[in-house]
């Protein structure tokens, strides 16, 4: 180990986020998962600060496949995996920082996640799927009802009868 802390701090004097890969993965071959995250995660934020998002966002995956993600890891991934271009995987992470926050319970910042995340990814239907569930366990019906008829209208506009059908129910439910 004593060879691993020395290779550690001349990482953290060069800054390089591949020496620091180098590092995680070795530590993740020897076994030792919670630190390999924890390298994971800082080689992510090197390269971040380097202005790499797509290797970023692929090492905070790395970090979170072995240590589990934050909230703030994911919305840090989403904003990476946005900057780099990937959108599908964006709304992925933040569609899962929103579920996490709704089964905590804390439907308000669920609803601030959607909406944020919708101004970079409009129409995107996990998150407006999402965005009405913050509304409905926040009692915001009205709201809720209002997201509904526009993923029936996307749904229509696609030829998506089914889904149209679906939403247009869940705004007559909510209308009564």
């Amino acid at each position: 180990m004593e060879a691993a802390n020395l290779y550690r701090r001349a990482m953290e004097m060069s800054g390089d986020a591949k020496l620091r890969k180098l590092l995680a993965s070795a530590l993740e071959a020897a076994g030792d998962l919670s630190t390999a995250a924890i390298e994971w995660r800082a080689a992510a934020g090197e390269a971040a600060a380097a202005g790499e998002a797509a290797l970023s966002a692929e090492l905070f995956e790395k970090a979170g496949r072995l240590g589990g993600q934050t909230e703030e890891d994911l919305q840090q991934l989403g904003s990476l995996h946005f900057a780099a271009g990937r959108s599908k995987e964006a709304a992925d992470a933040w569609s899962r920082l929103a579920r996490q926050r709704l089964d905590a319970k804390r439907p308000s910042e669920a609803l601030e996640v959607c909406e944020k995340a919708l101004a970079s990814l409009p129409g995107n239907e996990a998150l407006t799927m999402l965005l009405a569930r913050s509304h409905l366990d926040l009692g915001h019906s009205k709201d809720a009802a209002a997201v509904y008829e526009r993923i029936a209208r996307g749904c229509e506009a696609k030829g998506d009868v089914n889904g149209a059908v679906a939403a247009y129910r869940n705004v007559i439910r909510l209308d009564n």
